[in-house]
């Protein structure tokens, strides 16, 4: 594949979606096929970040294992922001260099699991509007070439039937508001979703 050919998909393509929609094996899948069938280079970030040693492993960490760390409770205000000043971290550190390169960018997570998240988590509005405007003065500065977000019925549900509905209509309200965004259905097999995705990229 000529350089030329090869430039013109080069950028970020980010996975959105609840948990447990699949974002990060159909992110794996889609790296190897790219990286070894097509022969493009290919990098994978996650946010908040999963590098050892960093922000956002840390962040990650005290996530999901909250109790290790605290004896209280954390706001859902206070993790929504450890959560953005992770994403500015790694933006700052890895991503602008990433972007800069022709490579293409699978991005696991975005700004709006902070929004959807924040919100069913029963933040007001502008509460997750005033957490995300550091974060998103960066965003200004990087291209998005399209975000697929991953929708599947056949899932692992991690939170009360409320909640749940509530975080999918808060992405389903931001992709209604984003023209770059494609809405992924992977109720079938690994090998269809990610054809289907790899379809997009390269709009074949």
């Amino acid at each position: 594949m000529g350089n030329n050919i090869k430039n013109s998909y080069a950028g970020i393509y980010v996975f959105e979606g609840i948990d447990n929609v699949g974002k990060t094996t159909i992110i794996q899948a889609l790296q190897e096929k790219i990286c070894k069938e097509i022969g493009y280079d290919c990098t994978t970030i996650a946010f908040p970040g999963n590098e050892a040693r960093t922000l956002g492993a840390l962040v990650y960490d005290v996530h999901h294992h909250e109790n290790k760390y605290f004896d209280f409770p954390i706001n859902n205000a206070s993790l929504q922001l450890l959560h953005v000043a992770a994403h500015i971290d790694l933006i700052q550190r890895k991503l602008i260099e990433e972007y800069s390169s022709s490579k293409i960018i699978l991005m696991d997570r975005f700004w709006w699991s902070t929004y959807a998240y924040g919100l069913a988590g029963r933040l007001e509005r502008d509460v997750v509007h005033a957490i995300l405007a550091p974060e998103l003065v960066y965003w200004e500065k990087i291209n998005i070439n399209k975000i697929f977000l991953l929708e599947r019925k056949d899932r692992k549900i991690d939170y009360e039937t409320n909640k749940d509905i509530l975080i999918r209509k808060n992405y389903s309200d931001l992709a209604k508001r984003e023209s770059k965004c494609q809405i992924i259905n992977n109720d079938g097999r690994l090998e269809e979703t990610t054809n289907r995705v790899l379809i997009n990229i390269l709009g074949v």
